[in-house]
């Protein structure tokens, strides 16, 4: 079910944050508490990840559509990837390292510039990294 899927996702998440510092009583609360120590682009992303959730807890009206979901569901495995990497950087492939040239780009900025095999790889990896820490 949909529903499961949306619980399930949004309370590894949570947890993440908690294990990162974060303080509240929901999802953006969590957020606001540690945004300092989070890229712009993963703020945004867990801002839509807690308004899907919250919408289909608590809003009659609300129509989950497939496409819907489908972005909840990319968004919250690319939170997923970012939030366990600062947790444990060796938990998905080393991308905030600096280049050559002395830039760095971090998890999710990488993330986002791969393609959907690149995608792909970063997801298994961390999907891999998280069985075998649990093992």
């Amino acid at each position: 079910m949909s529903i499961d899927i949306i619980i399930r996702k949004t309370k590894k998440i949570e947890s993440l944050l908690v294990r990162i510092g974060a303080e509240g009583r929901g999802l953006h609360e969590k957020v606001t508490s540690i945004e300092g120590k989070l890229e712009p682009q993963v703020i945004k992303r867990i801002r839509f990840i807690a308004s899907i959730r919250n919408k289909s807890l608590h809003d009659y009206n609300f129509e989950l559509t497939e496409d819907v979901l489908s972005n909840f569901i990319d968004a919250s495995d690319e939170v997923d990837v970012y939030l366990s990497s600062i947790i444990d950087p060796h938990s998905t492939p080393n991308t905030s390292s600096s280049s050559s040239s002395g830039s760095s780009k971090g998890l999710l900025d990488t993330f986002s510039d791969a393609s959907t095999l690149g995608k792909v790889g970063i997801v298994a990896a961390a999907i891999v990294a998280v069985v075998l820490s649990n093992s």
